[in-house]
């Protein structure tokens, strides 16, 4: 079977799956297994494929129509130019978390050596990414569990972050080391009515990671609770929300003593974060 035959015919298969983006996932797929880039695979389009190839593209094909997330069938993921390992155990990044991420560059132009404290870290890609673009600033990821502690640490080497500092601990429990400037989270917050309807490639990964409590809310009431008294005055507490939790967040953001507080929407038009910014009286 040649590279192009191989190409179609993974599409086919994953278009009659109902694999939405067939097309997209069959070059992914192409490009892990023979390791070649997006334009070598056109210019070895009619080379075949050797028997261990094949019989790795078989297995792949596999996984993916039983809906194991192409993500960790891969094992990294693209999240904001960057690429960071992901795997079971660890939440997937996704393209509306970038909206989160854009929400914090637009305050760090103001202030690019803040000190950024990233709660919920897991992969580390909102964190390290901010610690990327803006090389003096201070980062901190805290993150509760082994696995995605782990894979937090190698992206950290991965992406040569090196003003970053990473601590395992449970947000509900942990007491920052003084002020920071910027507060970030993509804490879990899906509802337990949502939780029923997941598609079958999300519930591939850790619900400690998905669910948010019965409302989807326990880590805003938290984090809003707990965390303001750890924000220099001036600076900004930024959330990644769910699709109906504006209003809500919003909400405890004022209870928090938050002000000029606005929202993000991501790619798709849906408000994604709600921000406020700590102003001491």
């Amino acid at each position: 079977m040649t590279i192009f035959e191989c190409y179609q015919q993974t599409k086919k298969l994953l278009k009659d799956a109902g694999i939405v983006d067939s097309s997209f996932e069959a070059r992914q797929i192409i490009r892990y297994i023979t390791k070649l880039s997006n334009n070598e695979i056109i210019t070895h389009y009619a080379d075949s494929l050797d028997m261990i190839k094949e019989t790795m593209w078989k297995s792949v094909v596999t996984q993916r129509l039983n809906h194991y997330p192409l993500q960790y069938i891969l094992g990294e993921w693209s999240f904001y130019g960057l690429n960071f390992y992901v795997g079971e155990g660890c939440l997937i990044p996704r393209a509306d978390t970038e909206t989160l991420v854009d929400t914090a560059f637009e305050f760090m132009k103001k202030n690019e050596k803040a000190r950024v404290l990233d709660l919920c870290a897991g992969s580390g890609c909102i964190g390290i990414t901010i610690a990327n673009r803006f090389k003096e600033s201070t980062v901190t990821l805290v993150e509760k569990y082994d696995v995605p502690y782990s894979y937090c640490e190698k992206n950290i080497h991965k992406n040569s972050s090196e003003t970053l500092s990473l601590v395992k601990a449970d947000v509900f429990d942990y007491i920052p080391d003084g002020k920071y400037d910027l507060i970030v989270s993509n804490p879990p917050y899906i509802n337990a009515k949502d939780m029923e309807n997941l598609s079958e490639e999300v519930l591939k990964e850790p619900d400690s990671a998905l669910y948010g409590g019965e409302d989807g809310l326990d880590f805003y009431r938290v984090i809003l609770r707990r965390y303001p008294e750890y924000v220099n005055d001036g600076g900004m507490i930024a959330l990644e929300i769910g699709y109906d939790q504006k209003d809500s967040v919003i909400s405890l953001m004022e209870q928090a003593g938050l002000k000029d507080i606005g929202t993000a929407k991501d790619i798709n038009g849906i408000h994604r974060v709600v921000y406020g910014t700590m102003i001491n009286v």
